[in-house]
């Protein structure tokens, strides 16, 4: 069964996520033709940019990140799925456009993911404007919500968030995810625990002294000031990353592989 197409919708698509994993993650689909037929990228910002500016910032950002350079063939498929909108993140005239563009325009899928590339204080608000919006409802396609981490700023604030993305969505219409886990060697550290069978039967107390997990940061807090200030590199690095980390290499063997166990 082949995938389905869908409007991919980035709420923050000029800001430093965007720039350095979605954008360049969307690229590197294309470039393996894993992006259906028919699917769109709509990024949304405060920039007045007409759509022509943004396929050109989009360029300038898969420069130098592009696995072994910019495919000029590839950009120009990947370009055609591209289109901004313009707007305010609190007003309501950018949601009446988007959902405007979902509704009538046919060049954009029904089934629509809206991502949050953008600061944690902003997700409730942005998804009550969905909502309010029609923009969650499935009558016509399926939709979703993808929350980047920090989830909330500690417990309190997690669970009023949890509770405000209840009153809008339904449970399978939600996202939780952390960018980090994805990194093909995190994922490799299942593989390397469970299915080595060399490596499985020493992986214990009794074999390993000590275990130590280094992030080695090579870059700047570049344009991130503003969320750093709210968050702390603490939180934005040790909560959540790497106490995921650690998960990996501690945990007791799951029932299985799937998500749930």
């Amino acid at each position: 069964m082949s995938a389905e197409p869908c409007t991919y919708v980035i709420f923050g698509a000029t800001g430093n996520l965007s720039r350095r994993k979605l954008m360049p993650a969307l690229y590197h689909l294309e470039c393996d033709n894993r992006l259906p037929e028919g699917t769109m990228i709509l990024a949304l910002s405060r920039r007045d940019w007409s759509r022509d500016q943004w396929i050109n910032e989009v360029r300038d950002m898969l420069k130098g990140q592009a696995r072994g350079g910019l495919n000029e063939e590839v950009f120009k498929r990947f370009a055609a799925r591209l289109d901004h909108v313009s707007g305010d993140l609190k007003e309501d005239a950018l949601y009446k456009k988007v959902a405007n563009l979902l509704e009538k325009d046919s060049a954009f899928p029904n089934n629509a993911a809206f991502y949050m590339a953008i600061r944690p204080s902003e997700f409730g608000v942005i998804i009550d404007k969905l909502k309010n919006f029609g923009l969650t409802h499935e009558e016509h396609g399926w939709r979703r919500v993808v929350i980047e981490k920090p989830f909330g700023f500690d417990l309190e604030s997690a669970q009023m968030l949890q509770t405000r993305l209840h009153r809008c969505l339904d449970e399978h219409q939600v996202y939780r995810i952390d960018h980090y886990l994805g990194k093909g060697t995190v994922q490799n550290i299942l593989v390397f625990r469970f299915a080595n069978v060399m490596m499985e039967p020493l992986w214990n107390r009794n074999y390993i002294d000590h275990v130590q997990i280094t992030h080695a940061e090579t870059i700047g807090i570049e344009k991130r000031a503003d969320y750093y200030d709210k968050a702390g590199a603490l939180r934005d690095m040790i909560q959540s990353h790497l106490l995921q980390l650690l998960t990996l290499v501690a945990m007791e063997p799951p029932a299985s592989m799937d998500a749930e166990a």
